[in-house]
């Protein structure tokens, strides 16, 4: 089975919403799609050591230095300590520029490729291109497996779960069968990776 060249659990939430047919992925916009990819840079955090939780708060460690980057950068823009639910608000804030700060990184890492392209031939509107298309597919894929049932698949089960939170399903383009599926099951899927 391909997995995605990215390692960061949030890099592959934004893979998953590339279009199914050019393999763009765009910057986030709405709210819902920026506040599940926060979830998951606060779940990036917490499984890199870069955070640990006490209570309800977020406490940021030592190790948010030296973090990935994008992590190390959207850390920057934290307090040191903060409920879990304020930290996903500053990141899914336009100024955190959550998407910008995810996108290079997939380039940085080669999962992507930028493309300048011209709207209307003036204006330039960047555009991200997935290098391995055939990752995307298969990820989601791992993800609707998830989204049916538990699954022995950690990283396909968490993203499930943001899927499900950000009520995702046509973004993420996980079919109608599926989404059906999804509220038969949802206690399983809540129940596996606990």
């Amino acid at each position: 089975m391909s997995h995605p060249v990215s390692t960061l659990l949030a890099e592959d939430l934004l893979l998953l919403t590339a279009h199914p047919i050019r393999a763009t992925v765009h910057r986030p916009t709405g709210l819902a799609l920026p506040r599940a990819l926060a979830g998951a840079v606060v779940h990036d955090l917490l499984t890199l050591g870069a955070a640990r939780l006490h209570g309800g708060l977020l406490l940021l460690t030592a190790g948010s230095a030296t973090a990935p980057r994008p992590l190390h950068d959207l850390s920057t823009r934290l307090a040191t300590e903060q409920p879990v639910d304020r930290t996903i608000d500053a990141l899914a804030a336009p100024r955190a520029r959550l998407g910008q700060h995810l996108l290079q990184s997939l380039a940085d890492g080669g999962a992507v490729i930028r493309r300048d392209r011209r709207l209307f031939g003036v204006v330039p509107v960047p555009s991200y291109e997935v290098t391995a298309p055939d990752t995307v597919p298969t990820l989601r894929a791992r993800v609707a497996t998830a989204l049916r049932g538990p699954l022995d698949d950690a990283r396909a089960t968490v993203l499930a779960r943001l899927v499900c939170a950000g009520d995702l399903y046509s973004r993420v383009g996980v079919d109608a069968a599926t989404t059906g599926a999804v509220a038969a099951t949802a206690g399983g899927v809540a129940a596996a990776g606990n």
